[in-house]
């Protein structure tokens, strides 16, 4: 069964949100054709940890901090060109900031064989009030462990954050304070997220 490294690093009030959103995954995938086999997680989310673990999983989810060059812990710089290559013939999903901007691609050229990400800054209402921006981004990695595509998966999130924008701006949703950012959120996650590599890549 194939299995993934999931990378949290929680190292700030941001990331540990998006900590929690990677979380369930390891309940998913109980149910899925791959499941976690390594999850790390504050503290243990260092470069040691994700060197030695990469070449042992067949994907990488991070959910964390990023910037177009890096994704990022708390000390140090968990993945950036220098390691990227660890993960050559492998999938990289980068729940993070920017990174499909420059590492995506740099990844790619060191033999990564697709990548998932954002090529500018990933947005969401702090705390997720309504409960649309979790599920519509893990929608991504939760495809990609039920056996679908890269494609698949870029293509159920884009779906799912089409959704969120017609929540807020047409639907229940619209009627919130946060209706506005909400469905500006929803567009721009949308209109930034990008893969690069094989589309028909699967783990």
């Amino acid at each position: 069964m194939p299995t993934v490294l999931l990378v949290r690093p929680a190292n700030n009030a941001v990331a540990i949100e998006l900590s929690t959103w990677g979380a369930t995954l390891n309940s998913f995938s109980g149910s899925s054709a791959t499941t976690v086999g390594i999850d790390l997680r504050s503290a243990a989310a260092n470069r040691a940890a994700v060197d030695s673990s990469l070449p042992q999983h067949d994907g990488l989810f991070f959910f964390g901090h990023g910037t177009p060059t890096k994704l990022l812990g708390a000390n140090s710089d968990l993945l950036d060109i220098n390691n990227a290559g660890l993960a050559s013939g492998k999938a990289i999903v980068a729940i993070a900031c920017s990174s499909a901007d420059a590492l995506g691609p740099a990844a790619i050229n060191v033999g990564v064989g697709a990548y998932i990400g954002f090529t500018k800054k990933l947005t969401w209402i702090s705390g997720d009030p309504d409960g649309k921006f979790q599920p519509a981004i893990c929608l991504g990695p939760e495809t990609l462990m039920q056996g679908g595509s890269i494609r698949d998966a870029v293509k159920a999130m884009q779906n799912a954050l089409v959704q969120v924008e017609n929540y807020y701006h047409s639907g229940v949703g619209r009627t919130s304070p946060d209706a506005a950012i909400g469905f500006l959120s929803a567009f721009w996650d949308r209109s930034c997220l990008k893969s690069l590599g094989n589309d028909y890549f699967t783990l």
